[in-house]
């Protein structure tokens, strides 16, 4: 079946391979296509191969009206993403090696919390993300001037330097320090294609593209349940 099939392949299907990582279940399974919710995460994933295929699993989706979905199918995006608010393109990293360990990433104090902005995401789930020791913040001197975040999903994101530290590769520090911290999970991450800079980043240090793009389609952000 084409879910065992893609979700054993670490690299470029890795968002699957997180996926089954926890429960889930799954809605469609056939040989071309298939619908998969994490019970986890809430994320629903679906391929397609065929357009008979295609048709089914829009359908599907179209009555189901899952709020966080994506695909790496560009004909089930571009069928499916005018019912969302939010739909984009990303490219997808994994990280086959970790990196040295950084003594300047630690979980973040409590009363940097206030600091923490991620686009797309609610305080309340910054605020989950923080209690389960999921916040990385970069401190020099005891000030933290950049952090990242380790989603639910299973992508390290949410990267951000202070503007007066931009330019002087803390970024590229802080997504490595972020991976060695977190290496013994499923680890990759989503950078928007055309966020330029990101990518200059990811290919900075090492990280591997995966060969399909992932389209995202969501109404909101992440939440633990």
């Amino acid at each position: 079946m084409l879910f065992e099939e893609l979700s054993s392949d670490k690299i470029n299907y890795a968002h699957l391979f997180a996926l089954k990582m926890n429960e889930y279940e799954l809605l469609l399974s056939e040989k071309d296509s298939f619908i998969v919710h994490s019970l986890f995460s809430d994320i629903y994933s679906v391929e397609a191969t065929t357009e008979t295929a295609i048709n089914t699993v829009t359908d599907m989706l179209k009555t189901a009206k899952p709020e966080l979905l994506l695909t790496t199918n560009p004909s089930v995006y571009a069928s499916l993403c005018s019912e969302y608010i939010n739909s984009y393109e990303c490219i997808q990293y994994v990280f086959p090696s970790s990196y040295t360990a950084d003594s300047r990433m630690q979980l973040i104090a409590e009363s940097d919390l206030k600091n923490i902005v991620i686009p797309d995401q609610s305080p309340e789930y910054i605020h989950q993300l923080y209690r389960q020791n999921r916040i990385l913040g970069f401190y020099i001197n005891d000030t933290m001037i950049g952090h990242a975040v380790f989603h639910i999903d299973g992508t390290i994101g949410g990267i951000y330097v202070n503007p007066d530290y931009r330019r002087k590769s803390y970024g590229s520090a802080i997504l490595k320090a972020s991976v060695n911290y977190f290496y013994n999970d499923a680890l990759y991450s989503h950078v928007k294609s055309d966020n330029e800079a990101s990518v200059k980043m990811h290919l900075s240090v090492g990280a591997k593209e995966s060969t399909p793009r992932i389209y995202w389609m969501h109404n909101r952000g992440f939440l633990f349940h």
